[in-house]
């Protein structure tokens, strides 16, 4: 077991988390199937659709979890994958889903890479690739002239 780390730079704007995401929790019944042995055996299976515990055995009828919504609907964030997409931008998130992430939404000038030698850099569309980012983010309201930069961070695996 070791640690990787990944480095990832990207020319946009920094965004809190809180700004695009919540979190929403739900209630969902535990699948009679996947209930504990010992509820089968000795409880009433009626009580298992409405009660949240067996108060013959204690066991949990219900789960509580957590997804991560987006706040609107031109984002979108996978909860399985935890991948996050807006139009064809680059989106990156530096840290966990929480109130403290940033995401990061942009572009890079890589337009080749090979064996993780870069190949080429287009600086010349810098001017149109931020215009139109300005305006894909003003759109939904987004955009802030302060959060706009060169960013860099490093993705730590343990």
């Amino acid at each position: 077991m070791g640690t990787d780390y990944y480095p990832r730079t990207i020319i946009g704007v920094r965004l809190p988390w809180t700004k695009l995401f919540k979190k929403e929790w739900y209630k969902e019944r535990v699948p009679y199937t996947q209930l504990p042995a010992r509820h089968k055996e000795r409880c009433d299976s009626e009580l298992h659709d409405t009660a949240t515990f067996c108060p013959s055995c204690g066991c949990r009828l219900e789960r509580e979890h957590m997804r991560i919504v987006a706040l609107t609907p031109e984002v979108t964030y996978d909860n399985d994958e935890g991948d996050i997409e807006f139009h064809d931008w680059d989106v990156s998130r530096a840290g966990e889903p929480d109130d403290y992430a940033d995401i990061f939404i942009g572009f890079d000038f890589v337009e080749g890479e090979e064996h993780g030698v870069l190949l080429q850099i287009d600086v010349t569309a810098f001017d149109k690739k931020k215009a139109r980012l300005k305006a894909d983010l003003e759109e939904i309201g987004l955009w802030d002239d302060d959060s706009f930069g060169l960013w860099s961070f490093m993705f730590i695996s343990c």
